[in-house]
Formats: structure tokens, sequence, C-alpha cells
């Protein structure tokens, strides 16, 4: 089996195929397949990219950047998904599966029902058939059941051989006030379990003979007794186990069991590494908000002094300025005693050393560094 590639080759490969039917070439995930084309930085189609080119509309390839067209290691070992560890012969040998319980008569039934399989039998009594024949179960002491009337105890026994076996294998099932469901929870992960019957619809459709515009569509709901019990959550794995040509429900419990560890062990998997892949996000947002707040500090710094440089540019210009009118004023003997050109003199001597921001500057770099929100600058003088 192929398990390296050359960068350029796999580039040409991942805009030719999709990747998931090219991770199955190279036994590997597609997860993994975009981790190795990130690594060697090789751009990939983006969501939706090969809905426009089955119509002919997709955008061209972005482009490969430039680099060493190294090999490409695709180990099978460090990107496939993890194999089940749990096997369904494993939990059979232990006992753990709990029998399906036999009808003898409906009291018996309902007395050797476990709690939430004999509340989902009595809401599934009180319950009258909708307008396409399914009966429905949903409430957080009861399982979630979407069937029709024919297959009501069928169903509620392999509800209680399935509740019964969750239990032995350690499981909880735990009511979810908010959804009004009851979910399945083994090794502290949560996850919604529902049944539901097989059917097929035959679509009818009238039309009013006086005004041929109006039609009405109805549906015949044609059910096969064939049921499916599902595990919805968020994880990679078998989620659906369904009545099958050599194989009924009744005979797959323990597979179901398997399947319930293993779903457990999956979420948290995938929790795990998405919980590694936030940090990693975080520590690159953290990363780049220092950048941008030193580059803010640096544009702030240089702001600064380029406006104290101005200052001291403008100060000695008005220094100059009153020593030019007062080496006049030196020698005019007509104003020597006048005391208006004094008093403005003094005035202006004042104003030109408030220019000066250079002894603020020494005064401030003298004291300790304060490195607050404007940098090592501090407050601007001017």
């Amino acid at each position: 089996m192929k398990t390296s590639i050359k960068r350029s080759e796999l580039y040409a490969r991942v805009w030719q195929t999709p990747m998931t039917r090219l991770a199955k070439e190279f036994d590997i995930s597609d997860v993994g397949l975009a981790k190795a084309c990130k690594k060697h930085n090789i751009p990939t189609p983006r969501a939706g990219y090969w809905a426009k080119f089955a119509y002919g509309k997709a955008p061209p390839p972005t482009p490969l950047p430039e680099g060493e067209d190294v090999l490409v290691r695709l180990e099978p070992s460090t990107h496939r998904i993890p194999p089940a560890s749990v096997k369904p012969a494993a939990v059979s040998a232990a006992g753990l599966i709990a029998p399906v319980v036999p009808i003898a008569s409906p009291e018996e039934f309902d007395d050797k029902l476990a709690a939430h399989s004999r509340a989902t039998l009595a809401a599934l009594k009180k319950t009258k058939p909708d307008k396409s024949g399914f009966i429905q179960c949903r409430s957080n002491k009861a399982f979630t059941c979407v069937i029709s009337p024919g297959a009501r105890d069928r169903a509620v026994r392999i509800l209680d051989a399935l509740e019964r076996t969750v239990n032995n294998i350690g499981g909880h099932w735990k009511p979810d006030e908010k959804a009004e469901s009851l979910r399945l929870e083994f090794d502290g992960e949560s996850m919604q379990f529902s049944l539901t019957e097989q059917y097929s619809r035959t679509e009818h459709v009238e039309t009013d003979p006086k005004y041929s515009w109006w039609t009405k569509r109805t549906y015949q709901y044609h059910f096969t007794g064939e049921l499916t019990i599902k595990l919805d959550a968020s994880f990679r794995g078998q989620r659906t186990w369904s009545d099958g040509k050599r194989h009924k429900l009744e005979d797959k419990l323990a597979e179901f069991a398997a399947g319930v560890q293993n779903a457990a062990k999956a979420i948290k998997e995938l929790r795990e590494e998405r919980e590694a892949e936030n940090r990693r996000w975080e520590e690159k947002a953290r990363i780049r908000r220092e950048a941008e707040e030193k580059e803010r500090q640096f544009n702030q710094f240089r702001a600064n002094l380029l406006a104290e440089a101005n200052a001291w540019h403008d100060f000695q210009r008005v220094r100059q300025y009153v020593e030019h009118l007062e080496q006049l004023l030196a020698h005019s003997s007509e104003n020597q005693n006048n005391e208006t050109a004094q008093k403005w003199m003094t005035m202006a001597h004042m104003c030109s050393a408030s220019l000066d921001p250079a002894k603020q500057r020494v005064e401030r770099l003298q004291q300790p560094v304060d490195n607050n929100y404007y940098g090592l600058f501090g407050r601007p003088i001017v």
C-alpha cells in the first residue's frame, strides 16, 4: 500500500479527487490527510468545491506555494482512525447481555419490564396514531420512539433488553429535562437514544376538476416492521443498528453494547482533540494579539517621538526669535526703560521655556520605567 507521495503529486490528487475518497486509497482518515496537506503547505479545496465542480462552475485550484518537492509520508498508524477496542464477542463472553423478555400474557409482560421500558409501554398505549399512522413517545422518563402500533410490543421488548444491557455494562439512563428525552450515559459521556420503524410511502395527487391548477398531495405510509436504534452524538463510528435480512435487532444486542462503549471512547477522544485544537488556536490568537500590541506600542512610540522632536524644533525657533528680539531691544535706546517691553519679554521667555520637551523627557527617563498602555514612553508629553 502506498504510504508516501511527492508533494506536487499529492497537490494534484487532492484537486482531482474528494478528500474522503482519496483518504481511503491511502488507508487513512480524511482528517489525517488534511493534516498532512497542512503540514506541507498544500492547499485543499474548500467546502462546496465539488458541488460546483459537478456543474462546471468550480473556481480554479489554488496554486501550490513554492517549496521543495519533498516526499510526503502518510503513515496509517499515525493518521488512521483507531479501530474499536471493544468487540461484541467480548461483551457476550462476559455475560452482560440481557435476554429479551418473552410475551406470556400482557400482565406478566408489563411486570417484567425495566422501569423506563415500562414507562415507554404505558405512554405508547395511551398514544393514538397520528394521521400518518405513527405512534410516538417523547418523555424524560421513557425512550424516544416513532413506530407503528403493530410494532409496539416487539419494540418495547427490545428496549427492555437494551435498558438492562446498558445497566449491566455500567451505563446509565439520564432524564434530559430540556429536551424531554431519555439520554444514554456511559463513562461520563452522554448520547441521545431513539428507536424508529422503517417505512415507505406512496404519494397521491388529487386534482380539482373545477380548478385544474389546484392539486392536493397526500401520502400513504407503509410500515415494514423493521426497527432501527440510533445513538445521536458527535463521534466517529457506528451510530445505528437495524433489522437485517439475516439478523434481527434481538441478535445485535452485543453489537449495540460494544458500540455504546466505543462511542463513549470516540466522543471523549474527539472532544480532547477539539480541546487541543482550541488550545492551539488560543495560543496562536494570544501570539497574534501580543504582536499586534507590540506593533501598536511601537507606532505610538514613533508618533510620540516625532511629536517631541517637532515640539523641540518649535522651541528652538521660538527661543531664537525671543533672543533676537532682546538683541534688537538692547540696541534701541528708546525702549530700554519701556515697562511694557520688559513685561512682554518676560512672558515670552516663560512661554519659550514651556515649549521645551527635553526637560520633561530627561526627568521621565531618570525615573523608573512605567511600561503601561502607552509603552516605554508613558503618557505623551506633547
